[in-house]
């Protein structure tokens, strides 16, 4: 199973603790958005590593948020991390030594998810405000507020080409925006419960999204028509989702502890990862390609799991936040690795 191959098909071109925050959906951030209804040995912040294991290690710490982390994302050119918290903000900082450089404050409740546009000077944000921004990375300056979601807006993720954004929110909608003129292109009654997560396919064809009443879904960008919908085992809550590398496959994490992989085409669960503890909070789960493939999750243990992509085995666990880890991003060329938590650290992990 090759997931990083290409498909033949190229792609188109105020402070607040958590302590005081309200434990309702949606109301205080990400990490505190409760998706049901209504080892020792650490060394450098290591810990149960393997001979064949990905072998990443503690390279700094980004601190300055107030309040805990809801999403880390690097930029498509590697050069930059944006982080996004409870605290009502997202900053930026310098992949290569941490150097903070700028925050961008505009929201009026917590930030949930934010994405880059795939020439990295753009960045979307999806926030409790009900709104989806769009910035200037270059001068912090907003160059679109989009409005029209009438709960939480809890998910985003930039088109390939960058004229599209995708949002998904707790009014259980999915709305398109053309992000030149700022307006809605579509809205899709995507699910029967809020919408925890969209994510764009490689060639911008498809978006898939999961829900709150434990499906997964994909639909036609250009025609908002659902293609296929995959049910969760024992329907359990879907926290996130998105595409592998090459396309072809599906990721989704759920609060049964659980990150599975998903052959979409066929519609049928090929790969089912555990070890970590997620039960309470949406902890997202991505792909790390170094010297292999590695699934990559958070724990509300304060670890950092990778598993292999075949084996299903665990093979590293890393150490360090205290509380829930809620994000993780890697970088697909830069052998870099960022966790963030509740601990409102961001932690970058290098390959040794």
């Amino acid at each position: 199973m090759d997931l990083d191959s290409r498909e033949d098909t190229p792609a188109s071109s105020g402070d607040t603790t958590d302590s005081e925050l309200p434990s309702h959906p949606g109301e205080a951030y990400r990490s505190h958005l409760p998706f049901q209804k209504e080892e020792n040995g650490q060394q450098n912040g290591v810990a149960k590593t393997r001979v064949d294991s990905p072998q990443y290690a503690l390279h700094m710490i980004l601190e300055g948020h107030k309040a805990g982390i809801t999403n880390v994302k690097f930029s498509a050119n590697g050069k930059w991390i944006a982080t996004a918290s409870a605290d009502k903000t997202i900053k930026l900082w310098k992949a290569d030594d941490g150097e903070y450089e700028m925050t961008i404050d505009g929201h009026s409740r917590g930030v949930n998810d934010i994405a880059w546009s795939h020439d990295s000077r753009v960045l979307a944000s999806a926030s409790d405000d009900k709104t989806v921004r769009v910035w200037d990375v270059v001068s912090g300056r907003i160059l679109r507020i989009l409005r029209g979601h009438t709960s939480y807006a809890y998910s985003v993720d930039f088109s390939p080409k960058g004229n599209l954004v995708a949002s998904g929110s707790f009014d259980e909608s999915i709305k398109i925006w053309d992000v030149k003129k700022g307006v809605c292109l579509r809205t899709l009654p995507a699910h029967s419960d809020p919408v925890s997560a969209v994510h764009f396919s490689r060639d911008g064809t498809m978006i898939v999204s999961c829900s709150h009443d434990g499906q997964i879904r994909l639909w036609d960008t250009a025609s908002g028509q659902c293609l296929k919908t995959l049910i969760e085992e024992n329907n359990s809550p879907v926290s996130n989702v998105r595409f592998s590398p090459n396309g072809k496959y599906l990721l989704s994490g759920s609060l049964d502890s659980s990150v599975r992989l998903w052959d979409y085409l066929k519609g049928k669960r090929v790969k089912t990862y555990q070890g970590h503890k997620n039960e309470k909070y949406a902890s997202i789960a991505t792909f790390s390609a170094t010297n292999g493939v590695w699934v990559v999750s958070g724990s509300e243990d304060g670890k950092t799991f990778f598993w292999d992509v075949q084996t299903k085995e665990v093979a590293q666990v890393l150490e360090g936040h205290e509380g829930a880890v809620l994000c993780v991003d890697a970088h697909p060329t830069r052998n870099m690795l960022a966790s963030g938590g509740m601990d409102r650290l961001v932690r970058i992990w290098v390959k040794r």
